[in-house]
């Protein structure tokens, strides 16, 4: 295990949720449509994610039973923990660019790159 995983199960989640956070505090003109819109996406999210979560964590503890069940006492579903988990028969891994490429997570980058220009042409319409 290594990279982000090693801090959580489900970095790709949390990096959803900051995001969605995120959009909220933009599209939010003050405190109490930000309480609502925030607590309106955090619902949402967590009522759709966490069961997916739960189903996801049973899948990967049948496909890789002792070694999964150690991994996921130790490391938490989403919120991540502050130094890395190493199991004790570990094999140190270096970044692939080709894998980064193969499984196109490019997107996400340029998912974003969007949202910022949205982002952006909200504010200059605004002056």
């Amino acid at each position: 295990v290594s990279g982000p995983y090693a801090h959580t199960r489900n970095p790709l989640y949390l990096g959803s949720f900051i995001l969605g956070l995120g959009f909220t505090v933009a599209a939010a003109s003050g405190l109490w449509l930000f309480l609502l819109l925030g607590g309106l996406f955090a619902s949402l999210f967590l009522g759709i994610y966490l069961p997916v979560m739960r189903v996801e964590a049973l899948t990967l503890a049948e496909l890789f039973g002792d070694d999964y069940v150690r991994y996921a006492k130790a490391v938490p579903l989403v919120l991540p923990r502050l130094t890395p988990y190493r199991p004790a028969d570990a094999i140190a891994e270096k970044f692939d660019p080709s894998l980064y490429l193969r499984y196109r997570e490019y997107r996400a980058a340029l998912g974003l790159l969007v949202a910022w220009g949205v982002l952006a042409l909200k504010a200059v319409l605004a002056v």
